[in-house]
């Protein structure tokens, strides 16, 4: 990776790395830079409430999680 977060790279190359399309990946992120990354490449975004509040990560994301506990990990 060349540019970090929020530029896209990391995730475009992540997708590329599985072979697949950043629109069939989902991105887990607990920053807003990620969130803007993960967003910037395509792909589907969760935010994960753990460095920022559900009231912080809002405006960035709608699916927020507090944690790899919520129910809503295991309907994806």
């Amino acid at each position: 990776v060349t540019q970090g977060k929020p530029h896209p790279e990391v995730y475009e190359l992540c997708a590329k790395g599985l072979d697949l399309s950043p629109k069939d990946c989902i991105v887990f992120e607990d920053s807003i830079a990620g969130l803007q990354s993960g967003k910037a490449a395509g792909c589907s975004i969760l935010g994960v409430a753990t460095s920022h509040t559900v009231e912080e990560l809002k405006p960035h994301v709608e699916q927020i999680i507090s944690d790899f506990t919520d129910p809503l990990v295991f309907t994806l």
